[in-house]
């Protein structure tokens, strides 16, 4: 027989919402399948295609909506997908801004 490790043992495992897919409207390539759904993450006040405060406030909705689903204090959000970052410069800048402004004006 094996032997085990008691009853008191928990085994974590997550379930991914969205395939691995980018939360939708978070898919930064330039390449994805839905081209209205591609915006990158623009945080400079002075441009017109300024999103900064729309796109971490739906970024703010998805994982509050995340968050009611799990039980942990932490969630997995994966911002891929098959053969995606074509554009990995594009991609990683925008995913990097949103995380930055996220942090320091939205937060959880």
């Amino acid at each position: 027989m094996y032997e085990t490790l008691g009853e008191s043992v928990q085994i974590f495992a997550h379930t991914l919402y969205n395939h691995y897919s980018a939360p939708d409207g978070f898919d930064f390539d330039t390449l994805n399948d839905y081209e209205d759904n591609y915006r990158a993450f623009i945080d400079d006040p002075s441009l017109d295609t300024y999103n900064a405060p729309e796109m971490a406030a739906k970024f703010h909705d998805w994982i509050t909506h995340q968050a009611s689903h799990y039980r942990a204090n932490n969630l997995f959000v994966p911002m891929g997908d098959d053969f995606r970052f074509q554009n990995a410069h594009q991609y990683f800048r925008s995913s990097d801004k949103l995380i930055k402004y996220y942090n320091e004006n939205v937060g959880l």
